[in-house]
């Protein structure tokens, strides 16, 4: 927009100032270059020490360190460098080579951004967007993304390469930020062993070599992308990415590539010396600052060669040029300037879509058989119409649009209304909306949806004002009530005499009953896809091939496995069991009969109008006095059934109460014996609790002090006043292997949460070493400020229904969670059971050598929601699923902790027989209370209420 356009003007002008004066800061630095390397401070000398060869400062350290062994050095390296300058063996063996300098060769590739799409001269230059750098690099000719800012978007995409034969690929790249290069087969990007990707986090220029004789045969084409902007591996949480690129080569498998990058920078010191061998380091130093001095005029006057820019930037990055605020303070406040304006570039929205780059036609496949391809087919629009093929030399897309659109065509307009038409009325004036064609039906109105067509086209295809138009009509208006003349000469309403009763479609029951409970979240707009168990609306529900939600699947949502115009409508018996059993119904019921609920300060509702506003809120209309007084009688035989019951409850709880008290005393009296055996009074040094496999206690750092899982710390992790300290942005910890099979398993940690706004983030997670499979704590990811078990695809994590967390902001909160060998699942908050435990499809055998834990991310690369922002005091790992008492020992580290195993070892004959009898008989009234809640419904008369409105069929269907 013309606000952005501004600031970009702006920015190139604040540019243009700071390299003003960063040339005269620079021009006073490298005349004193020779002082500086002659007589260098020691933080200089350590660098020049530690230099590679290919590197700048790599001679100096051969003079510095044996001035003899320093000429050697150089005569060899000088002989290299013409050797390499006069090598044209890799051009002649090239199959393909592209250079980037060449604007000819960028026209030959598909760019896409506001960086990448301009010729980069050599000399070009960026700044450091943060930092207390000034300069980021001084770059050679190429294509690069980044040329104003690295919050800029870029692609860049070759030709499609046909390999006939066994090639290499090489390309000459740099970038951040988790740029990435890769090479698609067959249009078709991937991941993986065959598919490999290159994520650039390096400031220098390397050659990238990617093998593809595996692919001989196939077709390719390269891509150059921003984080953000790689199709399948997009991380949208990197606003900071950037890629350049100077050369690629196409060669013939094995043929090596001579490092001419690592002498480059060299050219025009050797230039300095004209070809003459220095005689002393003096000599070399001087021809140092000849080269850096000359660099430095040639980029001011905008005649700068790539060798020169190559050299000046690696000057920079080395400090022998000033590039911070110490030495340039005229700079600051342009550059202050320059980063405030630079941070007001919003960064861009990124929707899928398609990208244009070089058309070609397709095959035909025999039947549909990819082993035996016919002639390609032209791209075109539908022969009866236009056999003309396309006469484009991209995809045909735009084309293909116009065609769809051109006066001529009747069929975009008819498919069109005819769906709008399905979508309103339950059936299609073509009850086949996906099929116009010969196997298709016939219209039963076909004057109709041609008047229809008609009218759409001449009301500037506008969908409103056709939906609009449709339900002012007579048609839409009519009753659902059926003539006795209809139901015998249309029984199926082919010719529209009534309005057809149909089923609500399964996102609208689910809606429905989200909405008439008052639970479904209209506010949270947009983000990443939710589980069945969040109450946002349906069409943010995950939809995964392999793991659908039972609720939508049941009542007929298309398996996505193919286009479905056209939905099933059943009415199988497990509709019906879902309505009456299913937990979501069942809250939402719970849900509805609260937001009914009349509070003491108000005044005192009667019973009949709050029946006629829920059978308002519930389906659109008053109830008929029938109706009413049915309601009323439920309510009262309901609310006696539940009196009675919570009678006998109530007596079966005090008959528990007793026999708990009994069984208490028992354990109470022999665990006095067990400690007092142990002689714990005198051994304060025994381990509390139960003992883990794994134990980190970050207030000692990060080494397991029961096993030998000690941890890396990743990214930007630390430890920091007692606390493994993550921060979000790809910071976590990461363990050794685990040495052993794990399957049940317990997991536990003391957590302090940054903040309770954050979804999705993982504290202790068990996974494969793809991080493909895992199960972790997990805070909030299906609901705001809960925990849940956190697994892949979510194929053993169900709602805990646990409190929202209210405090693990503002102090240690510890969460443990344990997996049975059933596949139970079971939560505890600081010592208590958090929600309720449930059957998940787990465990899942971790193979030794196989998993490890890591802290701070979910599973996997860090990116995304997955990252926890907070700290971990202490953690704790089990190879076995942890009893409540255990739990709660660990929680409240108790050193008197006895064990069920040593209590009941304890015990002699007759009290194991009393002990074993009674918990017999708690059990068996803890089975009773069960099976009494479940006589009694709901909670209230008022929820069973709800359920039975929900249960109507007047809920679930249009009349």
């Amino acid at each position: 927009d013309l606000h952005e356009t501004a600031i970009r003007s702006e920015l190139q002008n604040l540019k243009n100032q700071i390299k003003e004066k960063l040339v005269l800061a620079w021009r006073t630095a490298a005349s004193d270059l020779n002082r500086l390397l002659s007589n260098p401070p020691e933080s200089l000398i350590q660098r020049i020490q530690a230099s590679k060869k290919g590197e700048l400062l790599w001679p100096l350290a051969q003079w510095i360190n044996d001035p003899s062994k320093g000429l050697t050095e150089w005569r060899a390296f000088q002989a290299e460098f013409k050797s390499q300058l006069n090598d044209d063996s890799v051009h002649l063996k090239a199959i393909q080579y592209w250079d980037f300098a060449n604007t000819q060769t960028i026209s030959e590739w598909f760019p896409d951004g506001p960086g990448i799409t301009q010729h980069a001269s050599s000399g070009t230059w960026t700044l450091a967007p943060s930092g207390d750098s000034i300069v980021q690099n001084i770059l050679p000719s190429g294509s690069y993304s980044h040329i104003q800012t690295t919050q800029d978007r870029g692609l860049l995409h070759s030709k499609n390469i046909q390999l006939d034969a066994p090639y290499d690929l090489w390309l000459l790249i740099k970038g951040d930020g988790n740029a990435m290069a890769r090479y698609a087969v067959q249009n078709y990007p991937r991941n993986g062993t065959v598919y490999p990707v290159e994520t650039m986090n390096d400031s220098r220029w390397r050659w990238r070599k990617f093998p593809l004789d595996y692919w001989q045969g196939d077709q390719i084409h390269i891509e150059l992308t921003t984080a953000a902007d790689q199709p399948v591996l997009a991380r949208l949480n990197q606003t900071r990415s950037w890629f350049g690129i100077r050369r690629a080569t196409l060669l013939p498998s094995g043929t090596p590539m001579p490092d001419a990058v690592s002498t480059e920078i060299f050219a025009p010191i050797i230039d300095s010396l004209k070809d003459s061998l220095p005689v002393s380091k003096s000599d070399l130093i001087k021809a140092y600052q000849t080269a850096i001095q000359k660099s430095l005029e040639a980029w001011d006057n905008h005649s700068i060669s790539d060798s020169q820019a190559l050299l000046l930037n690696e000057a920079v990055q080395e400090g022998l040029l000033p590039n911070g605020s110490e030495n340039t303070l005229p700079v600051q406040s342009l550059l202050h300037q320059w980063r405030e304006l630079e941070s007001r570039i919003k960064p861009p929205v990124r929707v899928p879509g398609q990208f244009e780059t070089e058309g070609y036609d397709q095959v035909l496949f025999e039947r549909g058989n990819h082993k035996k391809p016919l002639d390609a087919v032209p791209r075109r629009f539908l022969e009866f119409l236009d056999a003309n093929p396309y006469d484009t030399p991209i995809s045909g897309r735009m084309e293909l649009a116009q065609d769809m659109l051109r006066n001529d065509n009747p069929l975009t307009a008819r498919v069109i209304v005819n769906r709008l038409w399905h979508h309103l009325f339950g059936k299609g004036i073509v009850s086949t909306p996906d099929n116009f064609g010969r196997l298709g039906r016939s219209p039963s109105h076909p004057e109709l949806l041609d008047y229809l067509a008609s009218h759409f086209k001449d009301t500037g295809w506008s969908i409103k004002a056709f939906i609009r138009f449709l339900v002012m009509s007579d048609t839409w208006q009519q009753s659902s009530q059926v003539s006795e003349l209809s139901a015998v000469k249309d029984p199926e309403n082919q010719l529209w005499s009534h309005f057809s009763i149909r089923r609500l479609e399964a996102e609208t029951i689910r809606d429905n009953l989200l909405a008439v409970s008052g639970k479904l979240d209209i506010q949270s707009m947009y983000g990443e896809p939710v589980s069945g168990n969040n109450p946002r609306r349906s069409v943010y529900v995950r939809v995964n091939r392999n793991n659908l939600d039972p609720f939508l699947t049941l009542f007929d949502a298309p398996v996505p496995a193919s286009t479905r115009g056209r939905r099933d409508t059943t009415n199988v018996p497990g509709q019906s069991l879902s309505m009456l059993n299913d937990p979501f119904v069942i809250d939402c019921s719970e849900a509805f009969a609260a937001s009914t609920a009349i509070t003491e300060n108000e005044k005192k509702q009667p019973t009949r109008d709050r029946v006629q506003s829920m059978f308002v809120k519930a389906l659109g209309r008053f109830p008929t006095l029938s109706e009413t007084i049915q309601s009323e009688q439920f309510l009262i035989r309901m609310g006696q059934l539940n009196t009675q019951l919570q009678d006998g409850n109530q007596a079966l709880n005090q008959q528990a109460h007793q026999l708990k008290n009994q069984l208490e005393s028992l354990e109470t009296s022999t665990r006095e014996r067990a400690l007092k055996k142990r002689g714990v009074s005198s051994l304060p040094q025994i381990q509390p609790g139960p003992q883990p496999l794994a134990s980190w206690n970050f207030s000692s750092g990060a080494k397991d002090q029961t096993g030998s899982l000690d941890l890396t710390m990743m990214g930007e992790a630390m430890i920091k006043d007692g606390l493994l300290t993550l921060n979000g942005n790809a910071s976590y910890a990461k363990s050794n292997p685990i040495q052993k099979n794990i399957t049940e398993k317990t997991l536990e940690a003391w957590v302090l949460l940054e903040n309770l706004n954050q979804r999705g983030g993982g504290v202790i997670s068990l996974q494969d070493h793809s991080g493909t499979v895992f199960d972790a704590i997990v805070f909030a990811e299906q609901e705001s400020r809960k925990w849940l078990a956190g697994s892949n695809g979510f194929q053993r994590t169900q709602s805990m229904k646990g409190p929202e967390e209210q405090n693990a902001h503002e102090e240690l909160v510890h969460v443990a969670m344990v997996y049975q060998a059933d596949g139970t699942i079971r939560a505890y908050r600081n010592g208590q059971l958090y929600g309720q435990p449930y059957k998940s499809s787990g465990p899942v055998v971790f193979k030794s050598g196989q998993a490890h834990l890591i802290f701070g991310n979910r599973h996997g690369s860090p990116g995304g929601n997955r990252l926890l922002m907070g700290g971990i005091a202490k953690a704790r790992f089990y190879d076995r699923a942890l009893s409540e008492e255990e739990i709660q020992a660990s929680f409240s580290e108790d050193p008197n902790y006895v064990s069920i195993k040593e209590l009941i070892s304890e015990l002699d004959p007759q009290e194991a027989k009393r002990h074993f009898a009674l918990k017999a008989e708690i059990q068996l009234i803890q089975q009773q209370l069960t099976e009494s809640k479940n006589k009694t419904g709901l909670s209230s008369p008022w929820a069973d209420l709800a359920h039975a409105l929900f249960n109507l069929k007047e809920f679930i269907y249009v009349q």
